[in-house]
């Protein structure tokens, strides 16, 4: 499973609620991780060193990739098949370079 595009999910997790539980814009709200406080001041830095968003981004993350594994579980496949994870940047040729390696 290839969750790409992790930097701008990090960008969107900083400024957008990751979890809303009610209304017509109600998302994962099964969700029982850390939340992002996104109108926090001074903003969140979304590069690394920011340990309360790092932990609302690694909670976030971890759920998603649940969602999949959970579907899985459900299926017959589940017997015959493991899903392994990456969170990808498809423009960072390292990122991808490291996940293929670790593909084959």
């Amino acid at each position: 499973l290839f969750l790409n595009k992790k930097d701008l999910f990090r960008e969107k997790l900083a400024k957008y609620a990751f979890k809303i539980v009610s209304g017509p814009e109600a998302r994962n709200v099964t969700y029982e991780g850390p939340e992002c406080i996104t109108d926090k001041d001074p903003p969140y830095s979304t590069l690394g060193d920011d340990e309360e968003f790092e932990a609302c981004y690694d909670g976030a993350c971890t759920y998603l990739q649940e969602i999949y594994c959970d579907q899985q579980r459900d299926l017959d496949v589940a017997r015959t098949a493991e899903i392994y994870c990456h969170l990808t940047n498809s423009t960072s040729s390292e990122n991808i370079r490291f996940i293929m390696t670790s593909c084959t």
